[in-house]
């Protein structure tokens, strides 16, 4: 049985979460600068070239080219960190289908930390490997006793001695079933002496093997699971982006009097002071002329 371990990283990247605020500043009467920042938090490494020196951002509806101003480092503790752990077990030919463990411990290497972590995760599939079929590779070495005499012993059954070779013709169900096989599934089909005759104590031993056939397949149990994993250190950094706009100054309204039609009435009512002088002048020498009349009339009365 064979184990095997593999890993698939859900937090090895990190997490990122982006969040956009946006800021004015009235530094410069003629320019009003617009801020956005993103937010990268769980990270591994400081990834300071993540991050581009323009970015597009939307104003309004309208695309716009916002330069990166500064980027800052914070130190943070990555929490909650979780991790799709991945195993199998390679089960060997055999007759019978195996029945894998439901679960089962595996190293997962964890990359943050660098070093494996035990985990215990659960059986997902049994997966058929190599199909059911004869294969011509099975062989059996047993030890045949009291190997001298006419019959010799094994399986608590006497087997007509042959020097040749193990006798085994009629007695093949006798050795299966002697070593636990299944009788439908192996077939033995040839025999040869392996060692020479030994004393084993007084008894006289040899050994023998026993070639033949097996109907298997081979198995593979599939593990999978998600797994939380230790916190671990790592980074949130903050990158600034500014654009620089130019104000849009007010028009400038030249401010008329308003001249009402009775002011203008007014206007016209009133003379200017020369015109009120010569008037006066005018009804002063009038006065005058008719008082000399007035008087030239009276003294010839």
């Amino acid at each position: 049985m064979d184990k095997k371990i593999s890993a698939l990283i859900l937090s090895f990247v990190a997490v990122v979460n982006i969040v956009f605020t946006t800021a004015f500043s009235l530094e410069n009467k003629d320019f009003e600068t617009i801020t956005q920042t993103i937010t990268k938090e769980n990270l591994i490494s400081k990834e300071e070239d993540s991050f581009p020196n323009i970015m597009n951002f939307g104003i309004d509806g309208e695309a716009k080219e916002f330069t990166l101003e500064s980027t800052k480092f914070e130190d943070t503790v990555i929490k909650n960190r979780r991790g799709i752990a991945k195993g199998s077990i390679d089960f060997p030919l055999d007759s019978i289908k195996p029945t894998p463990p439901k679960s089962n411990t595996f190293d997962y290497f964890d990359g943050v930390l660098n070093r494996n972590i035990p985990v215990t995760i659960r059986l997902i599939s049994l997966e058929e490997r190599e199909p059911l079929n004869w294969r011509d590779d099975f062989y059996i070495e047993v030890i045949i006793e009291n190997y001298g005499s006419t019959y010799y012993t094994f399986a608590k059954k006497d087997i007509p001695h042959n020097q040749e070779y193990p006798f085994f013709l009629g007695y093949e169900d006798d050795y299966l079933n002697y070593l636990n096989l299944d009788t439908n599934s192996y077939k033995i089909l040839s025999s040869s002496w392996s060692s020479e005759p030994y004393l084993d104590g007084d008894i006289l031993k040899r050994k023998a093997k026993f070639y033949g056939k097996r109907y298997v397949s081979s198995h593979t149990g599939n593990y999978a699971s998600e797994v939380t994993l230790p916190d671990a250190d790592g980074y949130t950094v903050t990158a600034v982006y500014t654009l620089k706009i130019p104000k849009e100054k007010p028009p400038i309204i030249e401010e008329k009097p308003i001249i009402t039609p009775e002011i203008v009435e007014e206007k016209q009512d009133k003379l200017s002071p020369v015109v009120t002088t010569v008037i006066a002048i005018g009804v002063f020498i009038g006065v005058g002329v008719l008082l000399f009349i007035l008087i030239k009339l009276k003294k010839r009365g």
